[in-house]
């Protein structure tokens, strides 16, 4: 799934955290969860002929999701210690409606740091570049750190509210 000419292609490169993220609360060993995301990939692209755009996309990811954790649990079966296939269904069941909740939740957050003014934007930006370490930041910007902390806290507070007045549109 390398080319993002194809809408395919497109949907997955947005929804490929989402479903890495998904299959790791499934099976909690990332090399395991590494493993049965490249397996997850391989059968996204064999099958996206079979796709209808019309569809949500990170559902039927999950669904390949579940069933490369169903196959990878099979086979390794008596390796390890696992979950009852009952606990491994209401924990995938449970986790897509947390992971579609998050990524809509992250689609508000984009659209309004989108928004914000450009000066507000690129200092975000900024202080997320710095690993926060903002007393760096502030000696950089050549302003006092309980400046910037306000000022952080003012755009944050601004995301926050737009978030909330998206949210209550929807």
């Amino acid at each position: 799934m390398a080319s993002s000419s194809n809408p395919i292609h497109e949907l997955f490169l947005r929804h490929q955290k989402d479903v890495f993220a998904y299959i790791l609360t499934l099976i909690p060993d990332r090399n395991d969860a590494e493993d049965v995301f490249q397996q997850t990939c391989l059968a996204l692209l064999e099958k996206q002929s079979e796709f209808d755009l019309g569809r949500e996309f990170f559902p039927w990811a999950c669904g390949f999701a579940l069933n490369e954790v169903r196959r990878f649990r099979r086979v390794h079966y008596r390796e390890r210690v696992h979950l009852d296939d009952a606990v491994i269904e209401s924990l995938a069941s449970v986790q897509f409606k947390s992971a579609k909740k998050i990524g809509a939740q992250l689609d508000l957050l984009m659209d309004c740091l989108a928004e914000l003014p450009g000066d507000k934007h690129k200092l975000l930006m900024q202080s997320y570049s710095y690993h926060g370490r903002l007393k760096e930041l502030a000696k950089w910007l050549q302003i006092e750190i309980d400046t910037l902390y306000k000022r952080l806290e003012r755009i944050r507070k601004s995301l926050f509210e737009c978030i909330e007045k998206r949210k209550e549109r929807s």
